[in-house]
């Protein structure tokens, strides 16, 4: 059934584009009181689940003790969201958009890719991919972050799956938007306690410059450990930046709505 509706809808499903920005991003989703729920309930287009592989199966958790088997990727997350976007349409919203799945590897970032693809296989009629170098977008795209094997996913294909960026990597041929969509770097590595008042006109520019690089790709700019400050979202809104990470999703949502 899904795989039909998204043949219907291929046509409308729209790659990720800064023109669609900026949206909210669920950092650390699964310690929401409703993982999932929460984020989609504020509309949110980025969902970030951290994982270690565990007997062949991603398991879900930012801390090796807090493991537990009733905690998986497919549980989770994939399963439900194919429901939903059986439901929609071929798409998570029914708006034809693309979905990231952020998922940060913990640990083992070869056995936790090989694992990825199998665990993967029976969902990707709704994930986004590439084949031959061109590609197909669909309702979710899985960006790997954390200990991600890049040259094991470049060397894919097809491939179900893309990767989170660094910064300081920027200029690397490997970093293009067939492979990388997605840049990403800390907040305080940049700019280290600026937010609000404190935010001046230089660092506009700085941050201006980096949205521009980035956009110039193809590419989208996530900032992370940003704090939860409205008046810095007002900040990153303005300046094209294009996921807004939070914890507090009820608190962005509204900013959001607003902007």
């Amino acid at each position: 059934m899904i795989a039909v509706l998204l043949a219907i809808h291929l046509s409308q499903q729209t790659a990720l584009s800064p023109s669609d920005f900026p949206v909210g991003h669920s950092h650390n989703d699964y310690s929401q009181k409703e993982p999932l729920v929460s984020a989609l309930k504020s509309k949110f287009r980025s969902i970030e689940a951290d994982v270690f592989p565990v007997n062949n199966d991603l398991w879900v958790s930012h801390d090796k003790k807090d493991l537990t088997p009733n905690n998986t990727l497919v549980g989770m997350y994939l399963t439900p969201l194919s429901k939903i976007i059986s439901e929609n349409k071929g798409s998570v919203y029914g708006d034809g958009k693309e979905m990231i799945l952020l998922v940060d590897i913990k640990s083992d970032g070869v056995k936790a890719y090989e694992t990825l693809k199998t665990i993967t296989k029976p969902f990707r009629s709704i994930l986004s991919s590439v084949e031959n170098g061109k590609l197909r977008v669909r309702a979710i795209r899985i960006i790997l972050s954390g200990a991600r094997s890049e040259p094991e996913v470049e060397a894919d294909n097809p491939r179900f799956a893309f990767l989170d960026g660094r910064w300081q990597e920027a200029d690397k041929p490997s970093m293009n938007s067939l492979l990388t969509p997605l840049m990403s770097e800390s907040w305080q590595s940049i700019f280290p306690l600026k937010f609000g008042k404190s935010f001046t006109p230089e660092d506009r520019t700085k941050l201006r410059a980096m949205v521009e690089k980035v956009h110039s790709k193809g590419q989208i700019l996530r900032f992370w450990a940003t704090p939860e400050d409205p008046t810095l979202w007002k900040i990153l809104a303005e300046e094209k930046v294009d996921l807004i990470g939070t914890d507090k999703h009820e608190l962005l949502a509204e900013f959001l709505q607003k902007k």
